[in-house]
This record gives C-alpha cells, structure tokens and sequence, in this order.
C-alpha cells in the first residue's frame, strides 16, 4: 500500500484531474463509470441500496503519475467503503494491471 488522503480537493489532486480533462493526455487516467468526465456520486443506485449509508454509484478514475512512479485511485470526494459486482472488481483489477505495466512493472496473476 501507499499513500491516502481525504482532502480530494489537495493540489495534486486537481493538477492530475487537469490531465485527466485534457484529451490530449487521454492515456492518464482510465474512467470507470464517470459521467461526462466527473467524479464522485452520480446519485445512482443501479444495485439497490446496500444500507442506509450507502450513497449510491460512484465514478472514479485510476491514474498514473510516472514521475512517482504510483498509480492513484480518485474518487472525487471522502469514501469509506466501497462495493463491487464481480464484473466491475474484474474491469477494476484488469485496469489495475494496465496501469502497472504502463509505469513498467511487470504483472503476474496467481489465481
């Protein structure tokens, strides 16, 4: 593990967000089930409600910064937990492994 803050409006949060926004720089950042490129809760609920804290979908982005050479996972706001469909933990971790092969590391699976 690495790093974590709850402050998702930190400097280095929008400066990555920045090039995650550009089209130019597309390759940065993979969205998964964003809307209109933002973050954060979409104020869905496509698999119910889970318990009355559950605040629904939540569209976040995985980006690299290579010069750190760290992967980072922005969900746009504080979170304390999340959920998966198995489908969306498969995109997740295949997303994962593209990441850390782009920043050269090499990805072995052990299922």
């Amino acid at each position: 593990m690495s790093n974590h803050s709850v402050d998702p409006n930190s400097d280095a949060m929008k400066a990555l967000r920045g090039q995650l926004r550009d089209p130019a720089k597309d390759k940065i950042a993979e969205k998964l089930g964003a809307i209109e490129g933002q973050l954060g809760a979409t104020g869905r609920f496509p698999e119910g409600k889970l318990d009355p804290t559950d605040e629904g979908e939540l569209a976040f982005a995985v980006m690299t910064d290579e010069s750190k050479g760290l992967m980072i996972l922005d969900f746009g706001k504080p979170v304390a937990w999340l959920s998966l469909t198995p489908e969306s933990a498969v995109k997740l971790g295949n997303t994962l492994f593209k990441r850390a092969k782009e920043l050269g590391h090499t990805v072995v699976v052990d299922i």
